[in-house]
């Protein structure tokens, strides 16, 4: 019994510590995701905090159990550029739902939001991967497009916003 025991204790407490790890490195995707989310929070968008937050868990979370399998058995086979597509396949369709097209279709809605959520997609995959400093450096990339660049945008900023107002010079339908 005792000899199970001294075998037993240092598997279980090894399991415990790689899961430590993952969770951190979760943890660390949904903190950089947080920020890019308030971001677009602040700027009135539908997509925020708890959105980006959930994107960037998920795909640190889909991204590491492709590590963690990999790294068990020889059963599996990982290939991280398939965990990458799958990724960015699924965050795809969920950025699809978020844009729309006015009546008139020359505006569109959401596209920025959806642009955000998948970059934070692959800020997220980048942790699950290690690479915080690159992560990092993204997230404060993708802050400061978000948050300045449109300042110096060449089009108007009614074209290249997400809200739901025709751009200057373009009544709405029965406005003429």
């Amino acid at each position: 019994m005792m000899e199970t025991l001294n075998w037993v204790v240092p598997y279980v407490w090894e399991m415990i510590r790689e899961d430590i790890f993952w969770v951190g490195r979760t943890v660390v995707a949904g903190a950089i995701a947080a920020v890019i989310g308030i971001e677009r929070e602040q700027a009135g968008k539908a997509a925020g905090v708890r959105t980006h937050m959930l994107v960037g868990i998920a795909a640190c979370t889909f991204a590491s159990v492709g590590n963690m399998v990999s790294g068990e058995t020889n059963q599996f086979r990982f290939d991280p550029l398939r965990a990458v597509a799958a990724v960015a396949t699924g965050i795809g369709f969920l950025g699809g739902g978020i844009i729309f097209v006015t009546d008139r279709r020359d505006h569109v809605r959401g596209l920025t939001t959806a642009a955000s959520i998948w970059a934070t997609s692959a800020i997220a995959v980048t942790v699950a991967f290690g690479h915080f400093v690159f992560a990092i450096t993204m997230a404060i990339i993708l802050f400061v497009v978000l948050r300045w660049i449109k300042f110096f945008s060449v089009r108007s900023d009614e074209f290249n916003s997400d809200d739901s107002r025709p751009p200057d010079g373009h009544a709405e339908p029965g406005e003429r």
